[in-house]
């Protein structure tokens, strides 16, 4: 494979920042979502191996979320058989990175047919905005149009700083935190 293989520092900046950092573990979604019986708990940059009470570093969250990152990365190389500028990756990447491979599967179906303009608009398809649950999501209808002008243009927005949680994000007390070189 020619192309990229590897999420840029700007892709992981894009990804990162529509994560946030949270600090301690926190409820989100379910293991099954049709029974609601098992909580899930995500920590630090959407890493939803926490358990209940766990909490993170800044330091050792990035550590994590760019090991995880890596490991998509990966997969999307392996599962993708053409090959992929470097935003079409981070694009890519960070749809996997959100919405696991059934938001992935249809993605590489299309790339692998060489179909690139159809699944640049599957970013924009409201089935994409979707939850575990199939619920539809506002916050995740916009990040899909970030992936898509990532994807088709190149245009990552304005990247460089993520969000901060004190603590539950639930709570909504966050600061912006500007990301310095050796972060990440």
């Amino acid at each position: 494979m020619a192309g990229a293989t590897e999420v840029s520092r700007n892709g992981l900046l894009q990804i990162a920042q529509r994560e946030a950092f949270v600090p301690v573990a926190y409820p989100d979604g379910w293991h099954d979502p049709k029974t609601k019986k098992l909580p899930k708990y995500s920590g630090g940059f959407g890493d939803n191996r926490f358990k209940r009470g766990q909490t993170v570093t800044f330091k050792d969250a990035i550590a994590g979320f760019k090991a995880a990152v890596r490991e998509r990365a990966m997969i999307v190389t392996r599962r993708v058989k053409v090959d992929l500028s470097q935003q079409q990756l981070d694009a890519i990447v960070s749809l996997y990175y959100q919405g696991g491979s059934h938001k992935l599967d249809p993605m590489a179906a299309l790339l692998n047919a060489n179909c690139f303009t159809t699944a640049g608009l599957l970013f924009l398809d409201d089935a994409m905005a979707t939850n575990a649950a199939g619920e539809y999501r506002p916050g995740l209808k916009k990040r899909r149009e970030l992936e898509h002008k990532i994807f088709t243009e190149g245009d990552y927005g304005d990247i460089g700083w993520v969000w901060k949680y004190s603590g539950d994000p639930s709570l909504g007390v966050r600061e912006r935190y500007d990301v310095k070189e050796d972060d990440l």
